[in-house]
């Protein structure tokens, strides 16, 4: 796995070591694995949610995720930089989901994405 992001990096190593301890048994990029698992996330959403997600929260919920497949992780905070203070912050993803909505968004796709 060749990256020129320290970022990414550090992410494929993890998976590097998850697949070494048995954790995984896939090798692959982080960024790759974290975005497969954050499409089968959203999938499951929207099929179990009363209401379905708008398009905005959608393409929010992407961009996290990415963020996540980038970093390993993403704090409420971290909304407030990069490519997420260009979508509008933590202002925004607060008034798409709400405050315990969107804490309890991040904690979910952090589990589940870094899994």
């Amino acid at each position: 796995m060749k990256s020129a992001d320290p970022g990414e990096a550090l992410t494929n190593l993890i998976s590097l070591v998850r697949f070494a301890n048995g954790q995984q048994t896939d090798l692959g990029p982080f960024p790759e694995q974290a975005r497969q698992r954050s499409q089968a996330w959203l999938q499951q959403q929207e099929s179990a949610a009363d209401k379905p997600l708008t398009v905005e929260q959608r393409d929010s919920l992407t961009l996290v995720a990415e963020e996540i497949g980038s970093n390993a992780a993403l704090e409420t905070d971290d909304l407030d930089h990069g490519p997420l203070k260009s979508r509008g912050g933590l202002p925004r993803a607060l008034a798409l989901f709400g405050k315990e909505g969107l804490a309890a968004l991040l904690e979910e796709l952090n589990a589940g994405l870094s899994a």
